[in-house]
């Protein structure tokens, strides 16, 4: 990782604070604009009202052929991926169908 040298004292501390917080929050919005799920027990940090299908194109898991995703562990019908809203600490499981004999 590439070391970040801030000219001023006040960029330190946010640096430091974006460094820490998958968070980032506006004294002005006072809402979360991000939240952390987990897929495949991998933390990510994601937009608020962000749809299981849109996560998952984000991550090029839509391009995969014989995807299923779990949330929950609960079974995630392919046909409701658009309308499944993700809520902090989701946890997601995606596996995929191989062949084999």
């Amino acid at each position: 990782m590439a070391e970040i040298i801030p000219y001023e004292p006040e960029q330190v501390m946010l640096l430091r604070e974006i460094e820490i917080s998958p968070f980032f929050t506006s004294p002005f919005l006072q809402t979360k604009i991000a939240m952390t799920i987990y897929c495949n027990e991998k933390a990510f940090a994601v937009d608020n009202n962000i749809s299981l299908l849109l996560f998952l194109q984000q991550n090029n898991f839509t391009s995969q052929k014989g995807i299923a995703a779990a949330v929950n562990n609960r079974i995630a019908l392919q046909t409701s991926w658009e309308n499944h809203t993700l809520k902090e600490g989701d946890k997601i499981l995606i596996i995929q169908a191989t062949k084999g004999g």
